[in-house]
């Protein structure tokens, strides 16, 4: 559990900081899925931040947090996935829209007048695809942690 939650693997963060960000950007994707279908871009009313400043301050929420936790945070996470990849229909999927994360900062987004942005089949993939790059750093890290010793 010390490795987990104090041995840096990328920058400054530990696996826990990692699985606790990527748990946070999965929730970003389902946030955006719901806008989108239900047309609703109030939902992503936040203060504008520079993307890096968002992850940050995003990161530094969680740090506090035990490792018991997190992984009760990822089980929720995985069951909230899963739960709304199934109640989405068919015709939800080729439905696009804004995200807050494309080029401007939420309210400025929203003052654009774009409705191509990105699809929620797309959006679907960004949480699977976003755990396993996560996973691909800790596996980078173990490997070189193999190679140190």
């Amino acid at each position: 559990q010390a490795v987990i939650c104090d041995q840096p693997i990328w920058d400054d963060w530990t696996i826990k900081d990692a699985f606790g960000f990527a748990v946070t950007w999965n929730e970003e994707y389902r946030l955006a899925i719901r806008a989108i279908l239900q047309d609703d871009y109030s939902l992503y009313a936040r203060p504008e931040l520079e993307l890096s400043d968002w992850n940050e301050l995003r990161i530094e929420e969680k740090r506090g947090w035990t490792w018991k936790r997190v992984r009760a945070d990822l089980a929720r996470d995985c069951a909230a996935g899963l739960d709304l990849i199934l109640s989405l229909r068919p015709r939800d999927f080729k439905r696009s829209g804004l995200t807050p994360w494309t080029v401007l900062p939420p309210k400025k987004m929203l003052a654009l007048n774009q409705t191509n942005i990105e699809r929620v089949e797309t959006l679907v993939t960004y949480q699977w695809r976003h755990m396993n790059y996560r996973a691909l750093l800790i596996e980078k890290w173990r490997g070189k942690q193999s190679r140190k010793e």
